[in-house]
């Protein structure tokens, strides 16, 4: 259903119908500190020695504008594109923070995480989770045989969702995906629909080096993502 009342914006208001599940309330201040996202989103985005050197890297200032890109709310068939995340060392490796960065999209923008595991093209109700309001879709691990060639109409138009008992729904969703694996894909037509970002290794390296703890987010941080965040 759509909200009646307007919504706040640092404009005024919005005096537009807008699907209430869309409004995600929070409390926002706006602060010059250092956040612990922002540091964890340097730590495995970077590239260097230090954390000077990350911050300056082109990897860091690429991945941080893919992340804009997933969090602006247009798309143009032009320049739509798929944000896709693997590890530095391919393989079923995981544990980098793929997930937690599309968890981190979804406190922000309307988000449907996907099992990649479980998803198949073949099946028209593949993507019957998917609501009116939804944004992004995150397909999270997906299996190392998926190709995103079936997913190059979605990815720069328009997603139809067949949902069972009742009409399909399109919407223009923007697309992210979490990948142990290096997905097919085919030529130019794959450069045309898709970001890259490569996550470094360094919350597995953190872990060795502190006694293989198998919390390395809440020993570095001291707190777990998104849980014990207030």
């Amino acid at each position: 259903t759509f909200s009646t009342s307007c919504v706040k914006t640092s404009c005024g208001r919005l005096n537009k119908q807008i699907w209430r599940e869309r409004i995600l309330p929070r409390d926002f201040t706006l602060t010059s500190r250092k956040g612990m996202f922002e540091q964890f989103f340097v730590n495995v985005t970077g590239r260097g020695k230090d954390e000077k050197e990350k911050r300056k890297s082109a990897a860091f200032k690429r991945a941080v504008w893919y992340y804009g890109y997933m969090l602006q709310g247009t798309k143009r068939q032009s320049n739509a594109r798929a944000w896709i995340l693997y590890d530095n060392k391919s393989g079923n490796n995981g544990r980098t923070g793929k997930t937690i960065i599309g968890q981190a999209v979804g406190k922000i923008r309307s988000l449907t995480i996907i099992d990649g595991k479980q998803v198949d093209f073949r099946n028209r109700f593949a993507f019957q989770t998917v609501s009116p309001w939804t944004n992004v879709i995150f397909i999270d691990d997906p299996s190392k045989y998926m190709s995103l060639v079936p997913m190059f109409n979605m990815i720069s138009g328009t997603l139809t969702a067949d949902k069972k008992g009742i009409a399909p729904i399109e919407l223009p969703v923007k697309f992210m995906i979490a990948s142990n694996y290096i997905l097919e894909a085919e030529g130019n037509s794959e450069i045309g629909r898709q970001f890259v970002t490569q996550l470094d290794d360094f919350y597995v390296r953190y872990s060795k080096e502190h006694n293989n703890t198998i919390t390395p987010l809440l020993h570095l941080h001291g707190k777990e993502f998104f849980t014990d965040w207030d």
